[in-house]
């Protein structure tokens, strides 16, 4: 009998089609890999190294971080950019979400769009993710929209404390306990 589960490297290749791009860390856990730079090449990877800012607002959060993509289109787009695309890969990783039903949307600036969407059994579901950058009318609006128009939302976020607050800006928007249920709150490090 033949074994149909991928290898991490079929999984990465298969999953860097609907993610994007992924950080060297989130590739050491989902798959057990390290890659380095002649891997990257057998592999037909590009690899992209930035230093940026992993959480808005923390200066402890500046770090070196290693990003590869299939396509080299991602490695002339800007840092925040790429944090957004594995902060959004490191969300459907956190909910099992498969890849087959997701679509990620985060390399384009449209706010009024989910930055992903996937299909659930009872309708389609929103994701979104935020590095603390958003104004508080920004969080506001997206729980908003976002909880009239879709039948779930996953917001994932990269900082603790900006978990805490969408959490309480969530109960106020939607009180009801019926309502929270449709909501997934992530804490999503993708650095890590």
């Amino acid at each position: 009998m033949f074994s149909m589960t991928p290898t991490p490297t079929e999984a990465l290749l298969d999953d860097l089609v609907v993610d994007h791009v992924l950080s060297a860390g989130q590739i050491k856990r989902r798959y057990g890999l390290r890659l380095n730079p002649a891997r990257i090449h057998a592999l037909g990877l590009t690899p992209i190294e930035r230093v940026m800012v992993t959480v808005h607002g923390a200066p402890a959060s500046v770090r070196a971080v290693q990003f590869v993509a299939l396509n080299p289109r991602w490695a002339r787009q800007e840092s925040w950019m790429l944090g957004h695309l594995a902060g959004v890969a490191e969300a459907r990783t956190l909910t099992n979400n498969p890849r087959a039903l997701w679509r990620s949307e985060a390399g384009r600036l449209d706010s009024a769009r989910p930055d992903a969407v996937y299909l659930m059994e009872r309708g389609m579901a929103a994701v979104e993710f935020d590095t603390g950058s958003y104004d508080n009318a920004t969080v506001r609006r997206k729980l908003r929209e976002f909880g009239r128009t879709y039948a779930h939302v996953i917001y994932a976020v990269s900082g603790q404390r900006r978990l805490t607050y969408v959490r309480r800006r969530l109960a106020i928007e939607w009180p009801s306990a019926d309502d929270q249920e449709r909501f997934t709150l992530v804490h999503a490090p993708w650095w890590a």
